[in-house]
């Protein structure tokens, strides 16, 4: 397929991905405090499916990375809402991953040596970017083991304040890992999301 056509589910991914931010800042706004509805979760599984594609087509193992860990982390603050249909949803995603490797695999476009490689560089410029990315990335992962935590601890699905001040630093590092692969479909996203953060965290501290 071409890479018009990877675009596209790129963008449609990151749309998805945005469109949980717009439900939860329109939530924020309504009840004047930070919120996390339901929706935010469903949209972050779907968003986060389509952009692991999109990723995986890239060979880009700082987004490969990103989006699998986050997926773990959405379906268990789904548990914690509703744990009626969580075999369901991870029946799905596993048919969803098995039926995506198989057509890469089966295109030739995914190899084990890619794999293995992911997109491995050899100029010292883009190890540089690489290591950049992957700090970016563990910072933007942070966010969500916090959460999780908290989760954990309060037997519920809940956000602390933590969760913001991450996922603000670790999309600054991950624009700029963005901007110097010219990769338009997470330039938008993390751009997008920073206004988010910054929303939530003046809720935060107007509540304050």
């Amino acid at each position: 397929m071409t890479n018009s056509f990877w675009l596209v589910i790129g963008f449609i991914g990151q749309a998805l991905f945005s469109g949980r931010f717009i439900i939860q800042w329109l939530a924020s706004e309504k009840q004047k405090k930070s919120v996390i509805p339901t929706a935010f979760w469903y949209f972050s599984i779907a968003g986060s499916l389509t952009l692991l594609s999109y990723a995986l087509y890239r060979r880009d193992p700082i987004f490969v990375m990103g989006q699998t860990f986050g997926v773990i982390i959405y379906l268990r603050n789904i548990y914690f809402i509703n744990p009626k249909i969580i075999k369901g949803l991870i029946a799905t995603i596993a048919v969803f991953f098995t039926a995506l490797i198989a057509y890469l695999f089966s295109t030739g476009f995914v190899t084990p040596e890619h794999l293995k490689e992911l997109r491995s560089n050899n100029t010292a410029k883009d190890t540089f970017w690489q290591v950049v990315g992957f700090i970016g990335q563990i910072m933007f992962s942070m966010r969500f083991i916090l959460q999780w935590m908290e989760s954990e601890k309060q037997k519920k699905s809940v956000i602390p304040v933590s969760f913001w001040y991450f996922s603000m630093f670790g999309s600054m590092i991950l624009l700029s890992y963005a901007i110097y692969q010219k990769d338009p479909v997470f330039i938008m996203g993390q751009s997008f999301g920073m206004v988010v953060y910054l929303r939530n965290l003046y809720f935060i501290f107007k509540r304050k």
